[in-house]
């Protein structure tokens, strides 16, 4: 287009070639609701859509003038062909979907698997997945999960279904040298109080930070090592929501054997995917549902609601195979092996699953 062929380091050249754009969109828009009928308008309704999102989402207006939006509109899409794609982030930013699998630990299975927006949570397909395996003949027994997960509504139903959850905690935040740290000050989750190395105590709601009392942090001897905050300030020190569990896990952190229990969760690693950047939600659940062991025998539209991670015992309940109603014969075979092996395995309820994010 000619009338675009600007220098786009210039804003007023920028603000000009927006608006025309604009106008001939909204042009384009109006002649088609005016000019076709349902019948020729059904097969372009999910570009129009598509366009109106994204003009949307992108331009913002002012006294009757349309410009870039300031800012990022929530939930963003990225992406013309594909609707559901979107950023996330994990160390660096990246676009697509996140892969999320469940993983036996002492079996190589992935017994379930899911893929979501990049932009959404972890917890999100947990609950799902838990569901999935518990349809398998299987409940969670102890949990080996990402902290990213842990905010999710299965880590609860796991401890108080008698299982154990392993994650590594959350960094402490540091401090500068020389002070003490949060892990100076003993905690006890179970009165929610917290003393400090002076013997000062005082009480915590979790989720909230707690100030020391300024007058007595003005004189304790230990201030120098405690805080650098101006006089008639005390001591802060943030609580977690959960930071009982949070004190469980930095216990497994601090020693050997709790260390070498949080590295069995690494092998789930090697069995995730490299990547799902960039491809579309049908490629990236095949793909995913491509490591599940269980996935291979079961209809393609339960892929994408599986999630979750624990270690497993056998349910006496239920007395359903892997795969139940299977019909080809290959995965006939390989579901015929997995009962073979894994009901072997959880009879005397050895087994253990685990819950992790594509890294």
């Amino acid at each position: 287009m000619p009338q675009l062929d600007i220098d786009w380091s210039d804003s007023k050249q920028k603000a000009t070639a927006v608006a025309i754009v604009e106008r001939q969109v909204s042009a384009l828009h109006r002649w088609v609701e005016a000019h076709l009928d349902d019948t020729d308008l059904t097969p372009l309704t999910p570009y129009i859509e598509a366009i109106s999102q994204v003009r949307a989402q992108n331009l913002e207006t002012e006294n009757g003038t349309s410009r870039i939006r300031q800012g990022v509109a929530p939930d963003r899409r990225i992406s013309i062909e594909d609707g559901e794609m979107r950023h996330g982030r994990k160390s660096k930013r990246f676009d697509g979907y996140k892969e999320h699998i469940a993983r036996d630990l002492d079996l190589p299975l992935v017994l379930a698997c899911a893929v979501t927006r990049a932009n959404h949570p972890e917890e999100e397909p947990a609950a799902p997945i838990a569901s999935d395996i518990q349809g398998q003949g299987l409940t969670l027994a102890e949990l080996h999960i990402d902290r990213a997960y842990v905010n999710s509504p299965i880590v609860d139903a796991t401890v108080k279904a008698g299982g154990r959850v392993l994650a590594k905690p959350w960094p402490i935040p540091p401090r500068p040298s020389g002070l003490f740290t949060k892990l100076d000050f003993k905690i006890d989750a179970r009165s929610r109080t917290i003393t400090c190395p002076a013997g000062q105590v005082e009480p915590f709601t979790p989720g909230k930070t707690v100030e020391f009392d300024p007058d007595v942090c003005g004189g304790c001897q230990h201030r120098s090592r405690c805080t650098n905050s101006a006089s008639g300030k005390g001591r802060s020190v943030s609580m977690a929501v959960d930071e009982a569990r949070q004190k469980t896990f930095r216990r497994l952190q601090q020693t050997p054997s709790g260390r070498a229990r949080l590295r069995e969760r690494v092998q789930v690693e090697h069995a995730s995917l490299t990547s799902l950047r960039g491809r579309g939600r049908a490629p990236a659940t095949s793909a995913c549902a491509a490591i599940c062991s269980t996935c291979a025998a079961r209809p393609r539209s339960r892929i994408s609601r599986t999630r979750s991670g624990s270690r497993w015992r056998r349910d006496p309940r239920q007395r359903r195979r892997f795969n139940p109603g299977c019909r080809s014969s290959a995965a006939a075979s390989l579901r015929e092996g997995l009962d073979e092996t894994v009901i072997g395995r959880r009879s005397v309820n050895e087994g253990r699953v685990h819950a992790d994010e594509d890294e």
